[in-house]
C-alpha cells in the first residue's frame, strides 16, 4: 500500500501545526516543501515500480516478447500507465484542482476562509490518499465541519452564550487523510466506493 509511505509526512505536519503559529512563514514553507516532496516521492515510487516491472518482463522467457525489439513500446507503456501512473495522475490532478479552488475562494473572501498552509494541507491530503478515497475525503471533511458547527450551535443554546458559528477545516484535512489511509482496505469495500474504483 503506497499510501502508507505518506503517513510520516502527514503526521509530521500535524505535529508542526501544533508547534508553529497558524499562518507563520515557517509553517507555510514547511507545508509547501512537504507538498512538493510528496508529489516527487509518489512519482519516484511509480517510476521504480515501472522499472522493476520492465526488468521482470525482460527476464521472463514469455513476457520478454512484449518488449522491444520483439514488440513496440505501446503495450508495455499502456501496462505501466494502467497499473502505476494512472493513480498518480488522478491524485495529482485532484490535488492541484483542490489547491487552485481553495486559493480562488480564499482570494474572493480576502483570505478569511483558509490559512495559507491549510491549502497545502488539503493538497497533501488529496495527493496522499489513494483515489477514489480522496473524493470521499472531501465529503468527510465537509461532514466533520458541519458536525462541529452543529455542536457549536447546541453548545450556544445550552450555555446561552455567544459562540462563533464559523468552523475552520484546518485540522480536518490531515487527520481525515490519516484515518482514510489507515483504514483504506475496509473503506474501499463500501459499495459506493466500489463503483468508483477503476
Amino acid at each position: 500500500m503506497i499510501s502508507l509511505v505518506f503517513l510520516p509526512f502527514l503526521i509530521s505536519l500535524v505535529v508542526l501545526s501544533f508547534l508553529f503559529k497558524r499562518g507563520s512563514k515557517a509553517l507555510i514553507r514547511a507545508s509547501f516543501l512537504i507538498y512538493l516532496f510528496v508529489i516527487f516521492l509518489f512519482l519516484s515510487l511509480e517510476v521504480l515500480n515501472a522499472s522493476l516491472t520492465y526488468f521482470a518482463f525482460k527476464k521472463n522467457p514469455i513476457s520478454r516478447f512484449l518488449l522491444p525489439p520483439f514488440s513496440d513500446w505501446e503495450y508495455f507503456l499502456s501496462y505501466i500507465y494502467f497499473h502505476y501512473f494512472r493513480i498518480f495522475f488522478l491524485n495529482l490532478v485532484l490535488s492541484l484542482i483542490m489547491v487552485v479552488v481553495l486559493r480562488f475562494f480564499n482570494k474572493v473572501f480576502k483570505k478569511r476562509l483558509f490559512f495559507e498552509e491549510e491549502i497545502y494541507f488539503a493538497g497533501i491530503a488529496f495527493m496522499s490518499t489513494k483515489f477514489p478515497l480522496n473524493i470521499f475525503l472531501m465529503f468527510l471533511v465537509i461532514t466533520l465541519g458541519i458536525f462541529v458547527a452543529f455542536l457549536k450551535k447546541i453548545f450556544k443554546i445550552l450555555k446561552n452564550k455567544k459562540f462563533s458559528f464559523y468552523t475552520s477545516l484546518y485540522w480536518f484535512w490531515l487527520i481525515s487523510s490519516i484515518f482514510l489511509i489507515i483504514f483504506e482496505k475496509f473503506i474501499l469495500k463500501l459499495p459506493i466506493l466500489k463503483e468508483l474504483i477503476i
